[in-house]
């Protein structure tokens, strides 16, 4: 993956939010994005571990992150919190705590108005909460 910026974190032109048809809402190219390219480096905010059961009680409960060892969540700020889950995903993501961000990278060539998803049980390790579209 390649690595983030160090000396900011950049807000991306290259995507939207729009109504998904997995549902809700959900990340969509708004230009074409070769494989290998970088999606979003997206800030996130940290929330404790001891604090996550009061985020499960707010909108938020399904649109954050795991984040570092210690069972602590990150919200994705920008758009990282509204991509949709799929088994096969356009995008991987890996957090960068130095920076406190999500870099979202596109697996694969994406066209201009699909929409972009990331695989929430990375890559298995973890159990979805929901019934899959």
């Amino acid at each position: 993956m390649p690595p983030p910026p160090t000396d900011e974190i950049a807000s991306t032109t290259r995507t939207y939010v729009a109504p998904s048809p997995y549902g809700g809402r959900g990340v969509f190219a708004a230009e074409p994005i070769a494989a290998g390219e970088v999606v979003e480096v997206a800030p996130v905010l940290v929330v404790e571990a001891d604090e996550i059961e009061a985020l499960n009680g707010t909108a938020l409960r399904d649109h954050w992150y795991g984040w570092g060892d210690d069972g602590d969540a990150a919200v994705g700020l920008g758009h990282a919190s509204l991509y949709n889950h799929a088994a096969d995903p356009s995008c991987d993501y890996e957090a960068h705590d130095t920076i406190d961000a999500l870099v979202l990278v596109a697996r694969r060539a994406i066209a201009v108005d699909e929409e972009l998803t990331i695989d929430y049980t990375g890559g298995g390790v973890n159990e979805l909460w929901f019934d899959p579209r």
